[in-house]
């Protein structure tokens, strides 16, 4: 806040708008300069320099009269100096910040500081009016320049270096949270892109071809599930969730436990009444209603649902949010939250080829079981395998085979 008490100048004019400084001698001027308070005595006016002198803690100074009532008062109250305001040495220190200055110098008409940060080894430099006035603080601790062993991809966020095209060397150079787009590459099947370090660190896939098409929440999820040893299947389909608003196509949740008549939906940020893309035609609420109308249908047919908050693909945002709904129906002290994290950041569409290479001849239903997700799925995972080379897989052979064993049988994949 800036203002003055110009109350105790006169005035003159028909309509006494104009102050009348040359009988102001001798007038104090009460005033708020952002955190100080004070008073100034009004010594002499110039009509002709149009000022007037003032004293303030002994010292005199000279402020135009247009400047007065506008509370220009920096130069008095010095917040503004041809001076420097710190001396070499000097700690800026406060709640945000904790700076030595180490050198100074003057640019033109500005004053800057080099300074090193005493919590992450920062050196930069920064204005008088920016250390000062916008409080600003260190360059390092607001990502706006790498220290290396603080804030860069390799301290911070090691799991994102095989995304990172260059590696290890590049990785250095950068923040998680950059908004910088730049060249990455799958670690699996080697497609590159042009991506944000901070939409990596968000997203914790490339979201390349080969990803599966499954979130990282659903995938922290299903690590769960298999620690607790249940049964459960992934993309759950049933004839009777069909018809929203007239259309044709089934919806799905998320995961069901059929031995406990149980649906564990994942939701995400965009939707469930949350966001939408700024370029999708849906709405909010649309989201919202027709979450209603699933937990609706699953209610009829003899299915409680549960809704996990997954706002974030983080394991601690994740463990918190999957404890809250489930931790009072199973037994989660025995579940390992990193491995999950690990199965999180996997490649599942690797995995079941893999699986499915090392296992042959095997069937489709056993793929299914181990994986947890459903047939359609199986094979859509073993065509992208074929193509890029992770297994070989025939889709007309699959349907010709039969493979009869221990008195069981079923489509070979």
């Amino acid at each position: 806040m800036r203002k003055v008490d110009l109350s105790e100048i006169p005035r003159r004019g028909a309509q006494q708008k104009q102050y009348d400084w040359s009988n102001s001698i001798g007038r104090c001027v009460k005033f708020v300069y952002d955190d100080i308070q004070g008073e100034l005595v009004i010594t002499s006016h110039s009509k002709e320099m149009q000022c007037v002198f003032v004293n303030y803690n002994s010292n005199d100074y000279k402020i135009y009269t247009s400047d007065l009532p506008l509370a220009r008062l920096g130069r008095v109250v010095g917040k503004i100096t041809s001076e420097f305001r710190f001396n070499i040495g000097s700690v800026v220190a406060d709640d945000r910040r904790d700076l030595k200055i180490i050198e100074r110098e003057k640019r033109g008409k500005h004053k800057y500081y080099k300074y090193i940060c005493n919590k992450c080894t920062c050196e930069s430099w920064i204005s008088e009016s920016n250390l000062i006035n916008l409080k600003r603080g260190c360059a390092g601790c607001n990502s706006k320049m790498i220290v290396i062993g603080f804030n860069d991809i390799t301290t911070k966020a090691p799991w994102m270096i095989p995304y990172i095209k260059g590696g290890y060397d590049v990785a250095t150079t950068l923040a998680p949270n950059s908004s910088k787009k730049i060249l990455m590459v799958c670690p699996d099947c080697g497609t590159e892109r042009l991506k944000s370090p901070n939409k990596l660190c968000a997203d914790k896939s490339l979201g390349c071809k080969c990803g599966g098409g499954f979130s990282y929440p659903e995938r922290f999820m299903s690590g769960v599930l298999d620690q607790l040893n249940l049964e459960y299947e992934w993309g759950f389909d049933p004839e009777w969730l069909r018809g929203y608003n007239g259309s044709k196509y089934k919806a799905q949740f998320d995961f069901c436990i059929h031995r406990y008549n149980l649906i564990i939906e994942i939701d995400g940020p965009l939707g469930h009444g949350k966001h939408i893309h700024s370029r999708s035609s849906k709405t909010i609420e649309g989201t919202k209603k027709k979450d209603e109308w699933k937990d609706n249908k699953a209610k009829e047919n003899g299915f409680a649902v549960l809704r996990i908050n997954a706002d974030e693909s983080d394991i601690n945002y994740m463990k918190q949010s999957i404890s809250d709904v489930i931790g009072d129906i199973f037994d989660l002290s025995n579940i390992d939250w990193h491995s999950c994290n690990s199965n999180a950041q996997s490649n599942r569409v690797k995995e079941v080829c893999e699986y499915y290479e090392s296992n042959k001849p095997v069937l489709i239903m056993d793929v299914m079981k181990r994986f947890g997700i459903s047939d359609q799925t199986v094979r859509r995972y073993l065509k992208s395998g074929n193509e890029l080379g992770w297994c070989k897989y025939d889709k007309k052979m699959s349907y010709k085979n039969r493979w009869i064993a221990s008195g069981r049988s079923g489509v070979v994949a």
